[in-house]
């Protein structure tokens, strides 16, 4: 099962109308692409609504978490939706998020030695482990926990029914991108440029650790931006 990002509005998100990269690349390179999801997901994912109907389902569960929320936000959620507005996607794969995630572990945790080859299993490591331990307080929870961030400001994440009303972490696309930043300059220290040459540079399986967390940094922090930027949710596709 893969992991590809979303940025974008969640009603472009559910109805479907949006693309993979793979996807992409194979309309572009005539080579058809079917992209295939758990069947428990499949119909909650794909609701068989019309562009207004989920319009409609998105602003209401937006308007009850807010409510919901209360005096924990300084400002009622609120981003731009709509069934074609424009979105961003990437696919770091889960060794590019899982690698992401130690790498945020490991800084909190220097007493512990990272794995040298990228680690295909991130939740059975003991960094991670330690890191989202009830007991301890992260300094990068929205990096590790949530699979949705909404472009709002928020410095905590929760659990909360999403649209489909399946329970899921959720942080603040605005904190994670300050998360992010804190981490490149406390673990790696990349300049811009560096980022750029890290997001080009894929990895495959067997790939050190350093190269597959550098490239699920640059490609969060791509994305992040986006999303901060265009005011959009952000959202695991898996």
């Amino acid at each position: 099962m893969g992991l590809d990002l979303y940025v974008g509005p969640l009603t472009r998100y559910y109805l479907g109308d949006w693309e993979t990269v793979v996807q992409r690349f194979g309309k572009e390179s005539g080579m058809p692409v079917t992209i295939v999801r758990p069947a428990s997901n499949q119909e909650n994912k794909e609701p068989k609504l019309g562009p207004g109907e989920i319009l409609d389902l998105v602003t209401k569960w937006r308007s009850a978490l807010s409510e919901g929320l209360g005096e924990n936000l300084q400002q009622p959620l609120d981003w731009p939706e709509s069934a074609n507005g424009e979105y961003f996607t990437d696919k770091p794969a889960w060794d590019g998020y899982g690698n992401l995630a130690l790498l945020a572990a490991y800084d909190e945790h220097p007493g512990l030695l990272p794995p040298v080859v990228a680690c295909s299993d991130f939740s059975s490591d003991p960094a991670w482990q330690a890191s989202t331990h009830d007991d301890f307080r992260s300094r990068y929870t929205t990096i590790l926990l949530p699979e949705l961030w909404l472009p709002c400001r928020f410095a905590f994440t929760f659990r909360a029914a999403d649209v489909t009303g399946s329970e899921v972490w959720i942080g603040s696309s605005i904190t994670l991108l300050e998360q992010l930043t804190s981490l490149n300059a406390n673990a790696v220290k990349a300049s811009l440029e560096q980022l750029t040459q890290w997001r080009r540079e894929n990895f495959e399986p067997g790939d050190t650790f350093e190269k597959a967390s550098r490239f699920g940094l640059a490609m969060f922090i791509e994305l992040a931006e986006k999303s901060v930027l265009h005011g959009l949710p952000m959202k695991m596709d898996y």
